[in-house]
């Protein structure tokens, strides 16, 4: 579970406004109820303008994760079948999102060390660590 606020999201905090984060599920890796209180979290921090969640939908994990993504408005993303497909996919939109600057912070959950490379990256462009 990493989130990165960026500097500039720690100001507009000071400011009393509330910076804008995405939240980013690797829903291979996660549990559903781990998946609501990262939502949770993130929410009493920011202002969650995007939520994902990545898989594989197909395989019958829809029903186990649909009150959890009903519940917090968290979009599923289909990822094709394959090794690291959820990875990659996920990556991918979280370097638009950094690059697009149309947010201040990112929040990737996972259970697996996969995202160390994305969290040095995401660091690298001005984004902050959070534990």
């Amino acid at each position: 579970l990493w989130g990165w606020p960026s500097r500039e999201a720690v100001a507009k905090r000071r400011a009393n406004e509330l910076a804008r984060w995405a939240v980013l599920i690797d829903a291979d890796h996660t549990h559903p109820d781990a998946a609501g209180r990262a939502i949770v979290l993130a929410r009493a921090r920011a202002r969650v303008t995007v939520s994902k969640a990545y898989r594989n939908w197909t395989d019958g994990h829809k029903r186990t994760w649909n009150s959890c993504l009903l519940k917090y408005g968290i979009d599923p993303i289909q990822v094709a079948p394959g090794k690291n497909a959820t990875d990659l996919i996920l990556t991918i939109d979280a370097m638009d999102l950094l690059h697009g600057r149309c947010i201040d912070g990112l929040f990737i959950v996972s259970r697996d060390r996969d995202f160390v490379s994305l969290a040095k990256r995401a660091r690298e462009a001005g984004l902050t660590g959070m534990r």
